[in-house]
C-alpha cells in the first residue's frame, strides 16, 4: 500500500510533460521511501515505454570499481530489450554508452538506486 507523497508524486508528473530528457536526484536518508515513491510513480503513470532499474551495490568497504561495473553489467544485460549481451564494462564511460543505447528510442525511466560510484 502507498499512501501520501502526492507533492512528490505531482512534481514528478510535471517533468512527463517536457518534450525533453531530464535528470532527477531524490535524495535523503535511508529507509525514508525513496525507490518506493519511483516505484509507484512508475507503476502509476502511462506515459513511459520502459523502466530500467539498476541497483547499485550497496557501499561496503570490499566493493571496487569493478564489482560496481559487474552488477552494472548484469543487470543491464538482464533487462536490455533486445536481450543483448554486452561485452564486460572497464569503465564508466562504457558502461553508460551501453545504457545510452538502450535508450535511444522510446520514452525510458533510468531509475539508479543505491549508487555509490
Amino acid at each position: 500500500m502507498f499512501v501520501g507523497r502526492t507533492q512528490e508524486l505531482d512534481l514528478l508528473k510535471r517533468f512527463t510533460t517536457k518534450r525533453t530528457s531530464s535528470m532527477i536526484v531524490i535524495s535523503g536518508r535511508r529507509r525514508i521511501g525513496k525507490s518506493t515513491l519511483v516505484s509507484h510513480f512508475y507503476s502509476t503513470i502511462d506515459h513511459f515505454d520502459r523502466f530500467i532499474e539498476i541497483q547499485g551495490l550497496a557501499p561496503h568497504k570490499n566493493i571496487e570499481t569493478y564489482d560496481q561495473l559487474k552488477n552494472f553489467h548484469q543487470i543491464l544485460c538482464q533487462q536490455s530489450s533486445k536481450k543483448k549481451k554486452y561485452p564486460p564494462f572497464f569503465n564508466w564511460m562504457e558502461a553508460f554508452t551501453a545504457l545510452a543505447q538502450e535508450c535511444e528510442k522510446g520514452k525510458n525511466l533510468i531509475f539508479l538506486d543505491e549508487i555509490s560510484w
